[in-house]
């Protein structure tokens, strides 16, 4: 009984926070990157001490204490850095989500060049460093020059995955897809919009924009 409640609560968390980066990770940088920095870690250590089709989740389903309190300490140096750093809060929220994205890669090639190759276990490793290495380059030029794109993109990508972690839905299900696409839609649309809100409201009278750069990110903090 007390593990049945202790799951539900942590689905209910899993929702929420997976909810909150769904919807406004753009505008609450300081939490996004406290997120995607948590969970970003957690998928990286379920990947290497669990097994590669592991997620950040299996983590918390575990109960491995050890590398939750090392994905936790990741989001709270995430959060801090995203309070008072703000361009490198961005830059390593795209690094991290990039890096995320390029672990859905790792099982194929690591079948491709260590089954069916029979290349060696040890430049296995080496070659999946680099393909981490090139996805989180690959995330953190999208964040420099196309910010607020990146940032929503890669907030409705963790929130949409957070979610289907917690629920636990089949990746290969047609259900799964259904659910995972519905709440990417309804993610970029609610945060586009929020964008938007923000362009029009720095619009003076005349049509120009009175504020100093055509992106408010600085604003984002004072809520």
């Amino acid at each position: 009984m007390l593990n049945l409640l202790l799951n539900l609560l942590l689905t209910i968390i899993g929702i929420i926070i997976g909810g909150t980066i769904l919807l406004g990770g753009r505008r609450w940088l300081w939490v996004t990157l406290g997120i995607v920095a948590a969970a970003g870690t957690a998928n990286l250590l379920a990947a290497f001490f669990i097994s590669s089709n592991s997620s950040g989740w299996d983590i918390v389903v575990n109960r491995d204490w050890l590398l939750l309190v090392i994905a936790l300490a990741a989001g709270l140096v995430g959060y801090v850095l995203g309070r008072n750093y703000l361009d490198t809060a961005v830059a390593v929220i795209g690094f991290i989500a990039g890096a995320s994205a390029a672990l859905w890669f790792i099982e194929i090639i690591y079948y491709i060049v260590a089954q069916v190759e029979g290349v060696p276990d040890s430049a296995a490793a080496w070659l999946i460093m680099v393909v981490l290495i090139a996805g989180g380059t690959l995330g953190l030029m999208l964040t420099r020059h196309f910010p607020e794109d990146a940032l929503i993109l890669i907030s409705v990508y963790i929130g949409v995955d957070i979610i289907g972690q917690t629920l636990d839905l089949k990746p290969s299900g047609n259900l799964t897809a259904l659910i995972m696409l519905s709440l990417g839609l309804v993610g970029m649309v609610v945060q586009y919009a929020d964008y938007l809100r923000q362009l029009k409201s720095q619009t003076s009278f005349f049509g120009e924009i009175v504020t100093q750069s055509e992106v408010p990110m600085t604003e984002h903090f004072d809520l």
